[in-house]
């Protein structure tokens, strides 16, 4: 379950980054800034590729964790079936027994019980190392599954933080207090709501380009 958890929190980091490379996509397809050409696109670009080839290994290797959490979760399976069999066996034992008529009879049925019984029980300790390694191999995949996650992550916000600084552009909140106008790039007036590139007129005479996602 802790595994999962896990899972389920890289799992929203990927969101997150898959959504900055499409905001920063869309920032540099919109944008008609001649700062984002030259060197300083160039090297976005190459942060960019950097990055999904990046998450191409980190998808791989979160399809690859879940077959593995999958194969553990069978394997737990396996071994409460072999558990529970073991249970009905030996509760099931005394009454066989006391059915039997000879002496003959009850020592081959408690010999062949206590060979099944012994067979169980190789069964258990096999399947539960075999589950205890597969758990290791799979706590130490996600660590560095975690680790591959955190680093594309401060990849991701380095090209937020570059795409901002080459294009002029901005996703941050502005007050609205101090907002004259909003404007899209025909000049039209828009509401705050408006998705895509903003142009405002600050109060103070300043003017802004924002992205509104």
């Amino acid at each position: 379950k802790e595994m999962e958890e896990k899972l389920a929190e890289v799992e929203e980091v990927i969101k997150t980054i898959e959504t900055r490379i499409a905001d920063v996509e869309q920032l540099l397809a919109e944008s008609s800034s001649a700062r984002t050409r030259g060197e300083d696109r160039d090297k976005l670009l190459e942060l960019m590729n950097k990055l999904k080839e990046n998450m191409g290994t980190v998808t791989a290797q979160r399809d690859e964790l879940k077959d593995q959490i999958a194969l553990v979760q069978a394997q737990l399976a396996t071994v409460d079936e072999s558990f529970q069999t073991e249970k009905t066996l030996a509760e099931s034992a005394p009454v066989l027994l006391q059915s039997l008529t000879t002496s003959e009879e009850v020592e081959a049925q408690a010999g062949a019980m206590e060979s099944q019984a012994s067979l169980l029980g190789q069964l258990l300790v096999e399947n539960i190392n075999k589950i205890s390694g597969n758990c290791n191999n799979v706590i130490d995949n996600l660590n560095i599954l975690i680790d591959n996650v955190n680093n594309c992550n401060k990849i991701s916000e380095v090209i937020i933080q570059e795409t901002k600084a080459i294009t002029g552009l901005s996703t941050l909140q502005t007050d609205e207090a101090e907002v004259q106008g909003r404007y899209d790039m025909q000049g039209r007036q828009v509401d705050s709501n408006q998705k895509g590139l903003q142009i405002i007129r600050m109060k103070n005479g300043q003017m802004r380009k924002v992205y509104v996602r």
